[in-house]
């Protein structure tokens, strides 16, 4: 039932975005892109062959040839609407993304509300960590232990305001601590703020607080 779900879902976003993308506008843009990422791993402190580790996300298996991730985006972007969503399969996923809707990476749209500030919401990755989820975007194959323990998608709405090229502020508000769907009746608040030092590289604060806005 949540596989037939969540194939309808995709199915009416990627629906959604393309008419979207069919509107007459001169700043409006559709684009499909792909990334496959495939790789041979063996580890010393092997639980056997084809088995997950305990800890790797990227390639965690043992002694065969594997399918980190293959996935494939939809993505809208036009003055006033965006859009965005993408679905993957692979090791990566079946290890570390959520039990439902796991074939979605991310799924959202946004409206501007101001020259600067923009409201998105849906299903997205974390805004948390300086290592990111795909293998491309990592200086090395493996994930710290720390970044096990930091969320890996989230659901909800985020308002972002950039009030200059270089300066980025993100509020979150989200159904809870990696999950897609609400497990209780608590919301969390997160935050994201990024500062751009041109080609020097970035600095940045980030945080989630759990259970601080409780719906009656």
């Amino acid at each position: 039932m949540v596989k037939k779900f969540c194939t309808f879902y995709l199915v009416i976003f990627f629906s959604v975005i393309t008419c979207l993308a069919q509107e007459k506008d001169s700043a409006s843009t559709f684009k499909i892109s792909g990334y496959v990422d495939a790789y041979s791993a063996y580890y010393t402190d092997s639980v056997g062959t084809n088995n997950y580790q305990k800890f790797p996300v990227i390639s965690p298996r043992n002694n065969v040839f594997g399918l980190n991730i293959i996935q494939f985006t939809g993505q809208y972007t036009s003055d006033k609407l965006r859009a965005i969503a993408t679905v993957h399969f692979g090791d990566i996923p079946a290890s570390a993304w959520s039990p439902v809707f796991n074939v979605i990476q991310e799924a959202n749209m946004g409206i501007r509300l101001g020259k600067k500030v923009w409201l998105d919401a849906g299903l997205f990755k974390t805004h948390i960590g300086t290592e990111a989820l795909l293998p491309k975007d990592n200086i090395v194959s493996s994930l710290s232990i720390i970044t096990v323990y930091e969320p890996w998608f989230q659901a909800g709405a985020k308002l972002t305001y950039t009030p200059n090229d270089n300066l980025t502020l993100c509020l979150h508000l989200l159904n809870g601590y990696n999950t897609f769907v609400e497990t209780n009746s608590s919301k969390s608040l997160g935050m994201a703020v990024t500062y751009l030092l041109g080609k020097r590289g970035s600095i940045g604060y980030y945080n989630l607080i759990g259970e601080e806005f409780r719906i009656q």
